[in-house]
């Protein structure tokens, strides 16, 4: 009997953050996969060859790029992760919270846009667009091969995303801006 099939590598599971104090659930859930899975394998592989290959060459690493090959590792058993905030948000105001279904022929563009819109940069109206010189340091660092059509397709998500969180930040300064008026109102009544 081969041990090995016993167990499904590629299953994950739920890892709840929770405050260290009060051990209350933060509402950020981290999907973690098995070191022993594919996509794990192949950032030890992807290592272990550059390790093989400095060596050929005589050249050691130095300790900040042992502490990143550790991250990459750690990184490579988070399958995926939910910052709760979007669920959390929806709810305060009553608002129901649509279950995306991707194709699985295009997960990998979702994986794409989600780590190069972690990195992004914030500006004074909502997030900046995602910069073309950013996502080539993405592709040099990862070592991910990208297609024209991908990249135009990651393109209109982050102009699509952007387009979003404007529209969320334009509701936010209408609801304020009503709140206000209301709260001035009711101040003004008083005081008659």
């Amino acid at each position: 009997m081969d041990i090995a099939g016993l167990y499904d590598y590629e299953q994950t599971f739920a890892l709840h953050l929770v405050n260290p104090t009060t051990e209350e659930e933060l509402g950020i859930v981290f999907q973690i996969r098995s070191a022993e899975s594919d996509e794990a394998k192949k950032v030890q592989r992807e290592q272990i060859d550059d390790m093989l290959e400095r060596q050929q060459r005589g050249k050691l690493i130095k300790g900040e790029q042992a502490i990143n090959r550790e991250l990459e590792k750690a990184v490579s058993y988070i399958a995926s992760w939910d910052w709760g905030e979007r669920r959390q948000r929806d709810a305060r105001f009553g608002r129901s919270h649509p279950e995306v279904k991707w194709p699985v022929i295009g997960s990998h563009l979702l994986e794409w846009f989600w780590e190069l819109s972690a990195a992004r940069r914030q500006g004074m109206n909502g997030p900046d667009p995602i910069a073309f010189a950013d996502i080539a340091a993405w592709v040099r660092l990862t070592g991910t091969i990208i297609r024209r059509d991908e990249l135009t397709i990651l393109r209109q998500m982050d102009a699509a995303y952007r387009s979003a969180v404007s529209e969320e930040h334009a509701d936010a300064r209408r609801r304020s801006e009503a709140r206000s008026k209301a709260q001035a109102a009711a101040k003004a009544m008083v005081g008659r």
